[in-house]
């Protein structure tokens, strides 16, 4: 594919909600969705992108998956420790109440 000003984008790829840059390139076999991809940066194939703000200038590889996670962001950290504390060995239950 040769680039140009306006956004590239493959075939194959799917771009739905989302907006794009100049000199934006979107590979083959890329879902984008809810997301914005900045001036000059290019997303690979294969890539899963859901609901994120790309910036200018990034290269984002093939396989990349950035995605809207459920995680609790009023925790001291979103890793899974604080909502699976018996997974991790912290506690008795896990926190039920995060998976309803």
């Amino acid at each position: 594919m040769s680039l140009s000003e306006a956004p590239t984008v493959h075939p194959t790829a799917v771009v739905t909600d989302s907006s794009l840059g100049v000199w934006t390139e979107v590979a083959h076999d890329v879902t984008l969705h809810a997301s914005s991809l900045g001036d000059y940066s290019y997303v690979m194939q294969h890539a899963q992108i859901v609901g994120t703000q790309i910036g200018k200038f990034c290269s984002l590889a093939s396989f990349v998956r950035l995605n809207l996670g459920n995680h609790p962001l009023e925790h001291p950290t979103s890793h899974h420790m604080t909502y699976r504390a018996k997974q991790y060995g912290f506690g008795d239950t896990d926190d039920l109440e995060f998976f309803a």
